[in-house]
């Protein structure tokens, strides 16, 4: 029973085999030859696409770097497309091949040269599997841009468009980016008026009997004529490693009809310094000549170079319009009056900064450098003030020099070439006067200010007021502890 089951399931595979065969000869034969699948994602990388420059000139020689990796025993080779762009492969270098972690590297260098100028964008190199697949391509390196730029670029500069009437102005703007000369350069220059309508002759009435009358064509235009100034001195002009010469043209008549001129392409020659001789084509050029009141001519001009400062100017006046009506309806505001008390005399300033430091009592708690500073410093403003010179950030010694020029009294004179030294002493030399020096100190920067003033015959608050105010703090501030010791005594 088995055995012919058995039977019974090979006859029927062998007949279908056979069918299949005989129905769909070509797709078995394919199945047959099926290859094996492609190489999965991640079998081949590319490791480097890379151009040393990518704005070459013609001419120049460049290279190109091309690194990919793949799994051990996985046939691939690279394919450039560098020649199918215009480039020509000067040398192809093949690198040893490298192992690393099961992988095997490979590296190309081509060595390349462009030939032509214009701008392409392309896939620099692919990567193909040897032998039959149904993709062949492995990998393929990522689009790059090359920008060739031309030896020698000529540019047409006028101050197209003009008005009827006015002068038209034309010159050559020749950049060079490698040493040449120029050999050849147009000594003449024509351009075209270009009328959209061609003028048609007037029908002559048939079967008159009359002789046909050839019609008076309809004069055309004069051509506009640009001659080139054998007067102007060439300066050539260095700019971002270029060498930029101007060809100026002088116009023989001015435009006498309004429309659009066109100047036919033209060559201008130059010699490299290999003493090759290379032809330029200069693509054409349009000028417009602009009448609003021509109406015999169909001008085929175009006007969209004004769309840009139409709307320049209508965003002018937009905006000059809000801000006139922002200025014209806005509510005014009112002023706010604020005092601003006027500047005290310098010897107010000074009694009162002295009266200050005196309450600070800074000899009592041994900081005899910052009390020394501060008087010192107080001294210091309240004679420049006094006497109009320059004493901050300067040193004692040109003070007192410029002490010895001032309109002062001798005795002023001698308390502070006395007073700043010793107060420099102690800032400076660490040294630590006692507790009566301090306040001898503090006398005599009183009496500098107390004589100045005197001398300047200025209302001036005296010695003993600042005496009085100092006591007043004082008293204050033993009357606050004095407090504060009853109220810590209640508490116990």
């Amino acid at each position: 029973m088995c055995k012919t089951a058995y039977l019974r399931i090979k006859y029927s595979l062998l007949v279908s085999i056979i069918f299949l065969t005989t129905a769909f000869p070509g797709h078995a034969q394919d199945l047959l030859q099926q290859e094996a699948p492609p190489a999965p994602k991640g079998d081949v990388e590319i490791l480097e696409s890379r151009f040393t420059t990518t704005s070459p000139i013609v001419g120049d020689r460049f290279t190109y770097f091309f690194k990919f990796d793949h799994i051990r025993n996985l046939r691939v080779h690279p394919v450039e497309q560098l020649s199918e762009q215009g480039f020509v492969i000067l040398e192809e270098q093949r690198l040893d091949p490298q192992e690393f972690d099961g992988r095997l590297i490979q590296q190309y260098k081509y060595t390349v040269q462009a030939l032509q100028a214009g701008e392409s964008q392309f896939s620099p190199a692919s990567i193909y599997f040897d032998g039959p697949h149904n993709n062949p391509i492995a990998a393929v390196a990522e689009p790059v841009q090359l920008t060739v730029s031309s030896i020698v670029d000529v540019q047409v500069v006028s101050n197209s468009p003009v008005m009827l009437g006015e002068s038209l102005e034309l010159r050559l703007s020749v950049t060079k980016r490698k040493p040449v000369t120029i050999s050849a350069m147009p000594q003449a220059l024509h351009a075209e008026l270009q009328i959209s309508e061609p003028v048609e002759a007037p029908e002559t009435e048939q079967g008159t009997g009359e002789a046909d009358v050839t019609p008076t064509p309809t004069p055309q235009p004069a051509a506009l004529e640009f001659v080139l100034d054998q007067s102007q001195n060439i300066v050539p002009q260095q700019v971002d490693g270029q060498t930029i010469e101007d060809y100026n043209y002088l116009v023989t008549s001015q435009p006498g009809v309004a429309g659009e001129y066109v100047l036919p392409e033209f060559r201008v020659s130059y010699r490299t310094a290999k003493g090759e001789e290379i032809e330029q084509v200069i693509a054409p050029t349009q000028f417009f000549v602009l009448n609003p009141n021509t109406g015999n001519l169909d001008i085929a001009t175009d006007y969209r170079f004004l769309i840009v400062p139409a709307i320049f100017l209508a965003a002018v006046l937009v905006g000059g319009g809000v801000v006139f009506l922002y200025l014209k309806y806005r509510k005014p505001h009112k002023a706010v009056d604020t005092f601003v008390p006027p500047p005290l005399p310098p010897g107010d300033v000074a009694h009162q900064e002295l009266a200050e430091i005196q309450a600070m009592k800074l000899p009592s708690k041994g900081e005899f450098k910052e009390y020394y500073t501060l008087i010192s410093e107080s001294v210091r403003k309240f004679l420049g003030a006094e006497y109009h010179f320059h004493v901050l950030e300067r040193t004692t010694e040109e003070i007192l020099t410029d002490i010895q020029a001032q309109n002062m009294p001798d005795k002023i004179k001698r308390r502070v070439s006395t007073f700043l030294p010793e107060a420099d002493v102690v800032k400076f030399a660490k040294y630590t006067p006692t507790l009566e020096q301090s306040e001898q100190a503090m006398e005599v920067a009183l009496q500098i200010v107390d004589d100045s003033l005197e001398y300047h015959q200025l209302p001036m608050a005296s010695s003993e007021d600042v005496n009085d105010e100092s006591l007043q703090v004082t008293n204050s501030s033993s009357s606050v502890e004095t407090d504060n010791q009853q109220r810590t005594g209640s508490s116990e």
